[in-house]
C-alpha cells in the first residue's frame, strides 16, 4: 500500500508540500478548514476589479513559483509587470516621490539629505560587524544604520520592513528576516559588492534580466485552485484536524472535524501547514519543545482596504508600483499599491484599482478597526498626499482582515526555528510543519521551503 500523508492547511506551502509528497507516490490527504484552497493566497473580482487579499505579484526570476506554475500547467499564463512597475515610491514630505533608480537620480533625489546620501555611497566601505559564534542578532535597523547610516535608516527602513513583513526594524533580526543581506555582507563584504556580482554573473551566463515582478493572467488564486484541482479527492475543505496523536504501530492518528461529521483518520506522515499558534496546539502532544518555540513566535496582523476609483477623480497619481510611508509621516496607512498600473486587466478602462495597508507591528489595532473607518482613513490619506481637494469615492470598495498572519523574525528566530524542526525530527518521525513562519513572507521561499521539507520526510 502507498504511504498516506496528510497535510493540514492548504496555503501555498501546504499546496507545494502536497503536490512533492504526490509526486512522490503517496496518498496524499489535505485538510482545509476553509471553504477553498489557497489561504491569503486568493483572488477576488468585482465590478470588473481584480483584487488580490495576500501577494500581489512574485519576483521575475523566481524559480521555484515559475517551476510550479509549469508542473500544474500555468507557464503559459504567467504574465510580466507593465513599465510604471519600476516606478517605485515613498512619501516624503507628505507627497509621493519616486525612489531613485539610477546614482544620479539618487544624488537629486529629495528622499534624503546630501551627507545622508554620500553616506549610503560610501556603503562598500562601510566595517563588517565583528561578531563572535553565537553572539547576539544584529538588528534590521542596527545592519542598516552601520552599512548605509543612520539616516537612510531612520528616514525609510521602517517604511520597507512594514511593507515586507509589518515589522518594526529595530525588533528585526537580520539573519532571521533578510538572510539574503547578511549573505551579501558576509560573501562579498558589501551589499553594493554582492548587486554587482550578481548582475556581472548573469551577463556572464548570457541571461537576460528578469521582470520585475510577475503574475498569473487571471490571479494567483488560480495557482491555489489549480493545486487543489490536481489533488482531486484528497483536498477536503472546511474540515478540520482537532489533534494528532502518535499510534501505537508509529503512524499517526488524526481527529478530523468537517461535513462527514467526526472522523479518525490514520496516516503514516504529516505535514502542518497552519499559522505558528495552531502549529504549536497541534504538535504539543507530539514534540513539546517544537511546540514551545512555535508557541513563542510573535505576528503581526494587516487589514487590507481594496479600493476602486474613476481614473479621473486621481489626477495627480502617476502610474507606478505604489507607495511606502514612512512613520515619520504621521500617516496610519503604510503604504498603496496600484495593482491596475502593475498588471493589465486589474481594472475595467478608465478604472484604477488600488489597495492600502494598514496595521502590522506598527498599529495593531487597525484590524479591529471598522470597515467604514479603515476606507475613510486610506482614502483621505491618499488624497493627502496626493495633494487633491477631497477624498475620491471609491466605485468599488472591501476590507480584507488578516489576523497574526506574519510572523515577525525577531533576533535568533532562525536559530529557534532550527531547533523547533530539529526537536520535532527526533520526537515525531514523519512528522514536519512548514510555512512562513519558517521561509518568510515571500510565496517563492514558501513554495522551496515546503517541498523541501516534505521530500525530507523520506
Amino acid at each position: 500500500m502507498p504511504t498516506r500523508t496528510a497535510v493540514i492547511g492548504a496555503g501555498v506551502s501546504g499546496l507545494s508540500a502536497a503536490l512533492e509528497r504526490r509526486a512522490r507516490g503517496d496518498e496524499v490527504l489535505v485538510f482545509e478548514r476553509s471553504d477553498g484552497p489557497g489561504g491569503v493566497m486568493r483572488t477576488r473580482r468585482s465590478d470588473g476589479y481584480l483584487f488580490e487579499d495576500g501577494p500581489n505579484s512574485i519576483p521575475g526570476g523566481a524559480t521555484s513559483f515559475l517551476d510550479l506554475c509549469a508542473e500544474l500547467g500555468l507557464g503559459g499564463a504567467v504574465i510580466p509587470c507593465a513599465a510604471a512597475a519600476t516606478r517605485r515610491c515613498f512619501v516624503r514630505r507628505g507627497r509621493w516621490v519616486a525612489a531613485p533608480s539610477t546614482p544620479g537620480a539618487f544624488l537629486l533625489s529629495p528622499l534624503l539629505g546630501l551627507r545622508d546620501k554620500l553616506r549610503v555611497l560610501r556603503e562598500p566601505k562601510a566595517p563588517q560587524r565583528a561578531s563572535a559564534p553565537g553572539a547576539d542578532e544584529e538588528t534590521v535597523y542596527a545592519f542598516v544604520a552601520r552599512r548605509f547610516g543612520r539616516g537612510a535608516a531612520e528616514t525609510l527602513l521602517d517604511a520597507i520592513t512594514a511593507g515586507v513583513n509589518g515589522g518594526d526594524p529595530r525588533t528585526l533580526g537580520v539573519e532571521s528576516a533578510f538572510p539574503e543581506l547578511a549573505a551579501m555582507e558576509r560573501e562579498h563584504g558589501s551589499v553594493f559588492r554582492a548587486l554587482r556580482a550578481k548582475a556581472a554573473a548573469r551577463r556572464a551566463r548570457g541571461e537576460a534580466k528578469p521582470p520585475a515582478v510577475v503574475t498569473l493572467r487571471d490571479g494567483l488564486g488560480a495557482l491555489a485552485d489549480a493545486a487543489a484541482a490536481r489533488l482531486g479527492d484528497g483536498f477536503r475543505r472546511s474540515t478540520r484536524v482537532v489533534a494528532v496523536r502518535r499510534g501505537a504501530d508509529g503512524g499517526y492518528d488524526l481527529a478530523v472535524e468537517g461535513p462527514r461529521g467526526a472522523e479518525r483518520v490514520r496516516v503514516d506522515r504529516v505535514v502542518a501547514a497552519t499559522p505558528p499558534a495552531e502549529t504549536a496546539a497541534l504538535l504539543a502532544a507530539l514534540s513539546p519543545a517544537a511546540s514551545a518555540r512555535l508557541a513563542a513566535t510573535t505576528s503581526a496582523s494587516m487589514a487590507v482596504v481594496q479600493l476602486g476609483f474613476d481614473g479621473a477623480d486621481l489626477p495627480g497619481l502617476r502610474p507606478s508600483f505604489g507607495a511606502l510611508v514612512p512613520r515619520a509621516e504621521g500617516l496610519r496607512t503604510l503604504g498603496w499599491l496600484l495593482p491596475s498600473c502593475v498588471f493589465p486587466g486589474r481594472a475595467p478602462a478608465g478604472g484604477v484599482a488600488v489597495c492600502a495597508y494598514l496595521g502590522g507591528a506598527f498599529d495593531p489595532a487597525a484590524v479591529e478597526a471598522d470597515d467604514d473607518a479603515l476606507v475613510e482613513t486610506a482614502t483621505r490619506e491618499l488624497a493627502t498626499t496626493l495633494r487633491l481637494p477631497r477624498a475620491p469615492r471609491a466605485a468599488t470598495r472591501r476590507v480584507v482582515r488578516r489576523p497574526h498572519a506574519l510572523p515577525l523574525p525577531t533576533p535568533g528566530h532562525a536559530t529557534r526555528m532550527a531547533e523547533a524542526v530539529a526537536a520535532l525530527r527526533r520526537d515525531a518521525p514523519g512528522v514536519a510543519f512548514v510555512g512562513n513562519v519558517l521561509a518568510g513572507s515571500a510565496v517563492p521561499k514558501c513554495i522551496a521551503s515546503a517541498k523541501a521539507a516534505a521530500a525530507a520526510l523520506g
